[in-house]
């Protein structure tokens, strides 16, 4: 009777002790599902096979090597390791590829976005296939960057605000060279699209590819063009010497001086103007003379700003019309520099666009329209003298404006 009730005793135990086991297994279990799960170490990147972690919903930060691409609802890229591609991403609105990624290489294949910003890369490095940006800029300063643009890529506006080896298959509107850009090279192929070309630094372009406008500035002192056969720039504008060669076409130059244009290649015309290349950046092609340059000659200081004219009807003898409106625009010009101007270290500050120029340049541009108001007013003057007043006056608004933009 003893065993009988012993046995009883150690089985009920062992029963005990089961039950204790599964609750608090049960309990463990519970515990985990209720508990909140901390947080992760934090990578900020993932390979495409791990999803990357992101501080941003909106932002994807890349640090390893590795293929990715952006998930809905990401705006902003920001790529900080060499060996990486981003692939199939659109619908950004800004890449940026760090500087961590020193000499490296990235690859972006499928990529839509605003802007594209490049601080870092080496000779062999940032690749775009069939992308789009509206604008791309390089601002790698302690290396040479190559970017190679395939044939399915569209670039709005380029600006290299550094050295930069650039090669375009595809299309690129308008190619800015800034003047930290010192010793790039431009290769242009064949069947690739590049409307505007501006060179603000010593420059190698080598084009097969036709260009509508390249505009030399006075920075970009001994660049080389070379046209090779087939291709033609339309229009090219220089303030300074360079050297054109190949067996392509240069259609027509714009320069202050003939001997600016050295080398084998001719342009078909020639047009000698005071003012190559506007503030904008494109070639000058108003006005202008085969065989000499306009000037404004100073007299009597007059101070801006500048009244527009009354609309008055021209007399009989000449038309008068373009020449008023010349006036309008230059007392708008008058307006962008500003109407105060305040004496600082020898210049005068114009505190509308903090563009500075000196009272000197100031008025001669104020003469120049004193005389073409002056022409405007007279009623017995003949329709060349209208003419030249106006061209007179385009030249002076440009030389004026350019001054206040390259002082800023």
């Amino acid at each position: 009777m003893f065993k009988k009730s012993m046995s009883m005793l150690l089985a009920c135990a062992m029963c005990i002790t089961m039950l204790a086991s599964c609750g608090k297994k049960a309990a463990s279990e519970q515990a985990s599902k209720t508990e909140p799960n901390s947080v992760p170490a934090q990578s900020t990147s993932q390979p495409k096979d791990k999803p990357a972690e992101k501080a941003d919903a909106t932002k994807l930060v890349i640090d390893k090597a590795g293929d990715y691409t952006a998930e809905k609802g990401v705006k902003d890229v920001e790529i900080k390791a060499d060996g990486v591609k981003l692939s199939k991403s659109t619908g950004l609105n800004s890449v940026t590829i760090g500087k961590e990624v020193g000499a490296g290489s990235v690859t972006l294949d499928g990529v839509e976005a605003k802007s594209i910003l490049i601080k870092g890369g080496g000779k062999n490095s940032i690749h775009i296939l069939g992308s789009k940006f509206e604008e791309a800029i390089l601002e790698q300063m302690n290396a040479l960057t190559r970017i190679v643009s395939d044939a399915r890529s569209t670039i709005g506006e380029m600006q290299a605000n550094s050295p930069a080896i650039l090669e375009i298959e595809g299309t690129v509107k308008s190619l800015i060279m800034g003047k930290d850009a010192k010793d790039s090279t431009i290769d242009v192929k064949e069947g690739a699209t590049l409307t505007n070309l501006m060179l603000n630094a010593l420059t190698t372009v080598n084009t097969s590819a036709n260009i509508a406008t390249v505009s030399v500035f006075a920075s970009a002192v001994g660049c080389t063009i070379t046209v090779t056969a087939g291709a033609t720039v339309a229009t090219l504008a220089t303030e300074t010497k360079m050297e054109l060669k190949g067996k392509g076409r240069i259609a027509a130059a714009i320069t202050q001086n003939r001997a600016n244009l050295t080398g084998t290649l001719k342009a078909g015309t020639v047009t000698v103007n005071e003012t190559p290349v506007l503030t904008t950046g494109m070639p000058n092609t108003a006005g202008g003379t085969a065989t000499g340059t306009p000037t404004v000659k100073p007299i009597t200081p007059v101070t801006p700003p500048v009244t527009p004219p009354a609309d008055t009807a021209p007399d009989e003898k000449a038309d008068k019309t373009k020449l008023g409106d010349m006036l309008k625009v230059a007392a708008k010009d008058a307006a962008k520099v500003g109407t105060i101007w305040v004496q600082a270290e020898s210049k005068y500050e114009a505190k509308a666009d903090q563009h500075y120029v000196t009272k000197a340049q100031v008025d001669a541009y104020a003469e120049a329209v004193k005389a073409a108001q002056a022409i405007f007013d007279d009623t017995k003057v003949t329709q060349k003298q209208v003419d030249d007043a106006r061209a007179s006056l385009i030249s002076a608004g440009e030389v004026f404006m350019a001054a206040g933009q390259s002082q800023v």
